[in-house]
């Protein structure tokens, strides 16, 4: 799981003090929210039979309600799954453009509902990929401590979270 910088979101988020409105900026700009979630994969073969079923069942249990795209960038693919017009009018007025974008291959699978932070992370995948075998890595990628979790944020990540949690989680952190 990881958030990326993306500031013209985060100074929409930090204009709002009340946690209520806080919540349901983030429901409207759901395309913008710079969440990404990066699932490593052991077999691409088994995940690819699994997003089958996975669609395959989506689309028996609400028949015309999701449209699946296929996309490319830099040569690498990638999938839009959104509702289609008939979904988009059974979804709460505030709601935003709920999207799902993935993109899957041998290094794992990646979810998000921002397109941009999609490519970045793709971006990322290729230079990775590109890289010397004994290149050092930037300066600015921190080692990976943990064995199957880590966690790394800087302080932008704490002011958030006072402004969302205010008093209820200072005094659960303390």
């Amino acid at each position: 799981l990881y958030v990326d910088d993306e500031p013209e979101f985060w100074k929409g988020l930090a204009g709002e003090t009340d946690t209520e409105k806080a919540y349901r900026y983030t429901a409207e700009h759901l395309d913008r929210l710079p969440l990404g979630v990066h699932i490593a994969v052991r077999d691409p073969w088994k995940l690819t039979a699994f997003l089958a079923a996975l669609r395959a069942f989506a689309e028996q249990t609400a028949p015309k309600m999701t449209e699946w795209e296929s996309l490319e960038y830099r040569d690498e693919p990638y999938v839009r799954v959104g509702p289609t017009e008939r979904a988009r009018g059974e979804l709460p007025q505030d709601f935003g453009r709920p999207n799902l974008y993935y993109s899957f291959s041998s290094e794992g699978l990646i979810l998000t509902f921002n397109e941009p932070l999609l490519k970045r992370a793709l971006d990322r995948q290729i230079e990775r990929r590109q890289a010397p075998k004994d290149a050092k890595p930037p300066a600015d990628v921190r080692p990976w401590l943990g064995s199957s979790v880590c966690f790394q944020f800087d302080r932008k990540l704490l002011g958030l979270a006072d402004q969302l949690g205010g008093d209820n989680l200072r005094q659960t952190l303390q």
